[in-house]
């Protein structure tokens, strides 16, 4: 591996930009004034949790966690240059905001809280417990009450 890679960090580094240029694509939907903001909030779960159920993505993400753990600099160098608000679901949430379709608020705020309520069952899990993806049919149980959620919070309906 260190024929390739000058240190073990330039290594993690290249690893977490990928996994967060997949975390990145897998929310990224362009807002479309012409669709119901339902629909497209429902697309965009789906294929966050559609990259939740990729195996390859999962195995990343635990060993970069791992690594992550056990150091706060690494952590810090491997994230500092990456922004929640330029994330697909936050781009796409200031999009809506704009066209008056979800009331005011941080869009880096309501984007995390909107990806935190996916990942906390279909992410995490896997990742701290090394629990088995989630089948398709919970994906559209915890999608369905994701978007409800989210629609009565911050939604103009």
């Amino acid at each position: 591996v260190y024929k390739h890679f000058s240190s073990k960090e330039i290594l993690f580094k290249l690893i977490t930009q990928e996994v967060w240029t997949q975390a990145i694509n897998a929310s990224a939907l362009e807002y479309d004034s012409q669709v119901d903001i339902r629909t497209q909030l429902i697309h965009i779960a789906n294929k966050e949790l559609k990259l939740f159920r990729t195996k390859r993505y999962i195995d990343i993400s635990r060993m970069l966690f791992a690594e992550h753990m056990l150091s706060k600099e690494l952590t810090e160098e491997a994230f500092g240059e990456y922004q929640m608000d330029q994330s697909g679901v936050t781009l796409w949430i200031k999009a809506a905001m704009k066209d008056k379709k979800l009331i005011r608020a941080s869009p880096d705020f309501v984007g995390k809280q909107f990806v935190s309520l996916l990942k906390g069952f279909a992410f995490w899990p896997q990742i701290i417990l090394r629990k088995p993806p989630i089948s398709k049919k919970e994906s559209e149980g915890i999608v369905k009450s994701t978007v409800e959620m989210f629609l009565k919070q911050y939604g103009k309906i």
